[in-house]
């Protein structure tokens, strides 16, 4: 056996078990329209089951959890650009010409 047969024979278990994980959290968001909650925690606990399953498939089916200082430096990067995008968009609002009305 080689060393890259046994590499990928002690990676194999933790790859299952990420799939069983996606698998649980994909029946319990189906599982939740069953239940009769209010739409507000329906959607909030959905997009957090969400969340958790992309935050699963990024980390590890992607390999992205290795790259640790690269992602959050996009993350940071993005954060940055969306808090100055929101920025321009909210000034326009103030900077009508007279007698124009915002129309939303």
């Amino acid at each position: 056996m080689t060393a890259e047969t046994s590499d990928i024979k002690r990676e194999i278990p933790k790859y299952l078990g990420i799939f069983a994980a996606l698998a649980t959290l994909t029946f319990v968001s189906v599982g939740l329209s069953y239940f009769h909650f209010g739409w507000p925690v329906k959607i909030l606990v959905a997009l957090l089951i969400a969340c958790l399953q992309g935050a699963l498939v990024i980390c590890y089916s992607m390999h992205l959890v290795s790259e640790k200082k690269t992602i959050f430096l996009v993350l940071y990067l993005s954060a940055i650009l969306l808090f100055f995008m929101l920025l321009v968009f909210y000034a326009s609002h103030f900077s009508l010409p007279e007698g124009a009305k915002f129309v939303s």
